[in-house]
């Protein structure tokens, strides 16, 4: 029996068209490429906040805080609502309030007390 070396061609050979496969296999690669450097640019993020969390939150919240006293301070102070020239509030009425206002009972006066039968009125003099 005569054995023969196997033959080499001297002919480059090109490689098979890939399969949808394989392409879904290079794509992965490429990907998990990149998604290993994300988390190399993510994981000392992660680790500051987990030491710092507590921090960073009190930080956040007395910023809205003195954000809100800042905002409501400029508010208040703000002149040109209901103020006058000379800087005391306008408190004049019209006439029709006027008038309004003395249609009502004072307190001095009383008013007959309309109570069920049976129940008196505690607040009746």
């Amino acid at each position: 029996m005569d054995i023969k070396p196997p033959t080499t061609n001297s002919t480059p050979t090109t490689p098979p068209p890939a399969t949808k496969v394989e392409e879904a296999i290079d794509r992965q690669k490429k990907m998990s490429k990149t998604s290993a450097d994300a988390s190399v640019l993510v994981r000392p993020i992660k680790i500051l906040f987990k030491k710092f969390h507590v921090t960073i939150f009190i930080v956040i919240t007395g910023g809205a805080l003195f954000y809100a006293v800042v905002s409501l301070n400029n508010l208040v102070s703000q002149t040109s609502a209901g103020l006058s020239d000379n800087g005391s509030p306008n408190t004049s009425f019209n006439q029709n309030t006027i008038t309004e206002l003395h249609k009502h009972h004072t307190s001095a006066t009383t008013s007959p007390s309309q109570t069920g039968s049976g129940r008196t009125n505690p607040f009746a003099e």
